[in-house]
C-alpha cells in the first residue's frame, strides 16, 4: 500500500524539466509521495536505474526497454496498465505494487521472482521470463496469466487461481499441473509444453492445444472438437 504519511507532490502533467528531474534525480522524492495525474511514458530510457520510492499514477506507466532499471518503487500504484517489457535488468518486483490494469513483463529475462502480494486487477504477462523458476505459493490472478516460453519454470503453486486463461506454450520444464489449481476459462498448451499427463479432476473450463497441426493429431479428433479429457484442438497460427 502507498505510504499516506508522506507529503504529497502532485503533478498534473510531466514537463520536460520534470521528466529530467524524475530520470536523473529520483532520490530527491524519497521522503514524499509523488502523484502524477496522467500517464507516464519513460520507454527506452536506458539510463533510468530507479524511480521515486513512493509513486502514484492516474494512468498508464510505460517503462519498456529501460534496460538499466533494476528496482521498482517501494510503494507503487498505477491505475492503468504497467509495461515493463524488455527490462532485462529487473530481478524482482517490490512488495507494495497495485496495478489497476494489466502488467506486461514480456522478455524480462533477468526476473527471478515475484512478490507474494502482487495486486494486479488485469492480466499478467510473463512471456519469455527465462529465469523464472516458480511463482509465489498463494498466487492469484484475476484475469489471464501468460507464461509462454518461460522455459525454466518448473512448477506452479498448488493453490493457483487464475480468473481467465492460463497460457503455457514453451514451458518445457513444466511436467505437471497441481490438482487443486482453479482456472476460470482454459489452459493453453503446445507441443513444447513439458506436461506428461493432465488430471481429469482439474477445476478448469478446458484445455486448448495451440498449433496442434505441428504435431500428430489423433484421427478421431477434428479441429474445434473436444475429447474426453477436455482438450480442444485448434490452430492459432
Amino acid at each position: 500500500m502507498l505510504n499516506q504519511s508522506k507529503r504529497e507532490i502532485v503533478w498534473k502533467k510531466v514537463t520536460p524539466r520534470r521528466l529530467n528531474l524524475l530520470v536523473q534525480h529520483p532520490k530527491k522524492f524519497d521522503n514524499q509521495l509523488l502523484v502524477i495525474e496522467n500517464s507516464l511514458d519513460l520507454s527506452g530510457i536506458t539510463t533510468l536505474t530507479s524511480l521515486p520510492k513512493h509513486l502514484y499514477l492516474e494512468g498508464d506507466l510505460n517503462l519498456s526497454n529501460c534496460t538499466g532499471l533494476t528496482t521498482l518503487p517501494e510503494s507503487l500504484a498505477v491505475s492503468g496498465t504497467m509495461v515493463l517489457q524488455g527490462c532485462t535488468g529487473l530481478i524482482t518486483l517490490s512488495e507494495n505494487i497495485l496495478i489497476g490494469g494489466c502488467i506486461n513483463l514480456i522478455d524480462c529475462t533477468g526476473l527471478k521472482s515475484l512478490p507474494d502480494n502482487l495486486d494486479v486487477n488485469g492480466c499478467i504477462n510473463l512471456s519469455g521470463c527465462t529465469e523464472l523458476i516458480s511463482l509465489p505459493d498463494k498466487f492469484q490472478v484475476n484475469n489471464d496469466l501468460i507464461l509462454k516460453d518461460c522455459r525454466n519454470l518448473e512448477s506452479l503453486p498448488k493453490t493457483l487461481k487464475v480468473g481467465g486463461y492460463l497460457v503455457l506454450p514453451g514451458c518445457t520444464k513444466l511436467n505437471e499441473l497441481p490438482e487443486d489449481i482453479e482456472i476460470g476459462k482454459a489452459i493453453i498448451i503446445d507441443g513444447k509444453t513439458g506436461l506428461t499427463s493432465i488430471s481429469k479432476n482439474l477445476k478448469i473450463g478446458g484445455i486448448l492445444f495451440e498449433n496442434f497441426f505441428n504435431k500428430e493429431r489423433p484421427d478421431n479428433e477434428k479441429e474445434g472438437s473436444t475429447s474426453n479429457n477436455r482438450i480442444t484442438w485448434y490452430n492459432a497460427a
